[in-house]
């Protein structure tokens, strides 16, 4: 599907989920707002709930985000069907409210994610509502 600048439509994504697709084509260069609307359930693994700092103390030795330069947990998206084109949305999922405007890094499918190991989505839990309205 395809949004007119100045529509809006929602999202859950699953921390469990490796990639959470939106139904929604974007093209490079194209600018969209995402907002959080509310949490249903906090992010959080076997470890540590959402804001992870320990966690990623520990983990970043070992195995580091799929977006390395991003903490564990935040709100992530990509275009695509494979991770060449990752960006952080929110650097903390749970807390941010007054939302950010992420320029499309590429043609494709949008999709979000939480920003975790590439391996260890299996122990993730929660859920998030995203506002996503496209600006130009």
């Amino acid at each position: 599907m395809r949004i007119n600048i100045g529509d809006s439509f929602n999202i859950c994504v699953e921390a469990l989920s490796f990639r959470n697709y939106a139904k929604l084509y974007v093209n490079q260069n194209e600018t969209y707002h995402f907002e959080l609307i509310d949490v249903e359930e906090p992010w959080r693994d076997f470890i540590c709930s959402s804001p992870c700092l320990d966690l990623e103390k520990l983990m970043y030795w070992f195995v580091k985000p799929r977006i390395s330069y991003g903490n564990y947990f935040a709100l992530s998206g990509g275009v695509g069907n494979n991770d060449d084109y990752l960006f952080i949305i929110f650097s903390n999922a749970s807390d941010v409210k007054s939302g950010n405007v992420i320029t499309m890094p590429a043609d494709g499918e949008l999709f979000l994610f939480a920003n975790d190991a590439k391996y260890f989505y299996f122990n993730n839990h929660g859920r998030v509502n995203i506002k996503i309205t496209r600006k130009n």
